[in-house]
């Protein structure tokens, strides 16, 4: 089966801080059988949160007409503006954004994919509370409950190691997009 993986998120999903140049979306394309139509597409955008991708995803996605669709973002929602503390995104409207582009790349294919979140604040500078363990953690349920009706949730939370993992508390080294990239693979080749 001729694959075509269309993959959007944040600066994760684009490999920042991997010093290998590949993130666990690079690490994917490498291990995807080649042939004339095989093909997996980076819509990694750093900064981007949930309402940057649905503004942009049907009209990249049309391009690509993914066989499989993954959605990795989530981070930036969670952050904390620093002068008003609120939320970039409030969990309500991260969800209902989610719950959009679900039905939309449900629409494309069966095959859809939710990557769960990962952080340490403990490795954030101490100046620059803009991210906690705690929003993380409920954007991750957030996300974790919206998965289902023919999308398969990757949980991500735990599997790094977050003081040796990381290279910031939010952005993985190379070793862990390696280690993200294993578990994604894993539930991708299932279905590839």
């Amino acid at each position: 089966m001729d694959a075509r993986i269309g993959v959007w998120g944040d600066s994760i999903t684009y490999g920042q801080g991997d010093s290998d140049a590949l993130g666990w979306v690079g690490r994917l394309r490498k291990v995807i059988p080649p042939s004339s139509h095989d093909a997996v597409y980076n819509r990694g955008i750093c900064g981007n949160t949930s309402l940057n991708v649905l503004s942009r995803f049907s009209r990249e996605a049309a391009t690509i007409c993914p066989t499989h669709v993954m959605f990795a973002v989530g981070s930036n929602d969670a952050k904390r503006l620093l002068n008003t503390r609120e939320l970039n995104v409030p969990i309500a409207r991260y969800s209902d954004t989610m719950r959009e582009l679900l039905r939309q790349a449900r629409t494309m294919t069966k095959q859809v994919f939710c990557i769960g979140l990962t952080f340490d604040e403990s490795r954030l500078p101490s100046d620059k509370p803009t991210f906690s363990n705690a929003d993380i953690y409920r954007y991750t349920e957030a996300l974790r409950e919206l998965a289902g009706n023919g999308v398969t949730y990757i949980d991500v939370f735990t599997i790094l190691n977050t003081s040796t993992d990381l290279i910031d508390g939010l952005h993985p080294n190379a070793a862990g997009y390696e280690k993200l990239f294993a578990t994604i693979r894993d539930h991708v080749r299932l279905t590839v």
